[in-house]
């Protein structure tokens, strides 16, 4: 509102100075065109006041056009200051506006990085379960195997079979059944650590996000700072 104004007074003001301009001359062609004709004829009382009056007449109007020109000056200068302290509110609000829009991306961010924690702990918890299940299944149906396989040869060897034969055979069937659970235990570990390694990305993708974030905030506020300069009137 007050540039609108201010705008107004100068448009005014330019107006003025055109007019006076205007006058200023068809004063000066009436003064010059009056010195002309006292030269041929005989000057009276009369038209000696009346160029006096014309001629300070003309000395009001270089003045006031002096006056209407500071006055313009003046007024251009007050533009520019105006418009200066404009453009340092319009640069603090969208720094404002920026900062306000970091602060809520950073906190959607860490709302869904909650989110995305707590739904993998409850996906690996119940992950974790169900590979375990389908483990002890695996052991349980290898067990199974491994006994009837015994049961298989000790009916089909049971008359040639010596005892130490039946022995070395029992152990064969031990460090088989040993070699399955640690494959099984081993392939539990193995899913285990990958899920935690998932995880560990995961969190690390969301914190440099985050983090991205906090030095855009930082950056913008540190560019509002700059761009406050005082300014000083002479």
């Amino acid at each position: 509102m007050a540039e609108r104004d201010l705008e107004s007074k100068v448009a005014v003001a330019s107006e003025l100075l055109v007019s006076l301009r205007a006058e200023l001359f068809a004063r000066a062609v009436d003064g010059t065109l009056g010195e002309e004709a006292t030269e041929k004829e005989k000057p009276t009382v009369s038209s000696r006041a009346m160029l006096d009056k014309t001629k300070k007449e003309l000395k009001d109007v270089k003045e006031n056009v002096d006056k209407a020109k500071d006055e313009v000056k003046c007024l251009h200068v007050v533009a520019a200051s105006l418009n200066a302290d404009l453009a340092m509110q319009r640069a603090e609000l969208a720094a404002r506006q920026w900062k306000g829009v970091i602060a809520a991306s950073i906190s959607s961010l860490e709302e869904e990085l909650s989110r995305v924690k707590s739904a993998l702990a409850a996906a690996y918890g119940a992950r974790a379960e169900e590979d375990v299940e389908v483990a002890k299944a695996g052991v349980l149906a290898m067990d199974t195997r491994l006994k009837a396989v015994k049961q298989e040869i000790l009916a089909a060897t049971i008359v040639t079979l010596t005892v130490e034969e039946y022995d070395e055979l029992s152990q064969r069937a031990r460090e088989t059944e040993d070699v399955a659970g640690n494959r099984v235990t081993e392939a539990v570990k193995l899913i285990k650590e990958a899920e935690d390694a998932e995880v560990r990305s995961l969190e690390k993708l969301v914190e440099l996000v985050l983090t991205d974030g906090q030095g855009k905030m930082k950056k913008g506020s540190s560019g509002k700072t700059k761009n406050q300069t005082p300014c000083r009137w002479a």
